[in-house]
């Protein structure tokens, strides 16, 4: 797995910023994962449905596939 996010998180900390991580399960409720969350909005506020998250299955930086 590469070490983008890390090294970018370490270059944002100088300007107080952090990625957003969510938690996962895996399907059997095994391993606890956090992953990167792409972050979502809604666009009709007064819809009372929850927002659903995406999270990141590749690197955004260079592409590389992540595990699970």
């Amino acid at each position: 797995m590469c070490e983008c996010v890390s090294e970018i998180e370490k270059a944002l900390a100088s300007k107080n910023v952090r990625f957003v991580m969510a938690m996962a399960m895996s399907p059997d409720m095994s391993k606890l994962t956090s992953k990167l969350m792409v972050a979502t909005e809604k666009i009709d506020k007064k819809n009372r449905k929850p927002v659903p998250f995406v999270t990141a299955t590749f690197c955004p930086f260079c592409g590389e596939k992540w595990e699970g």
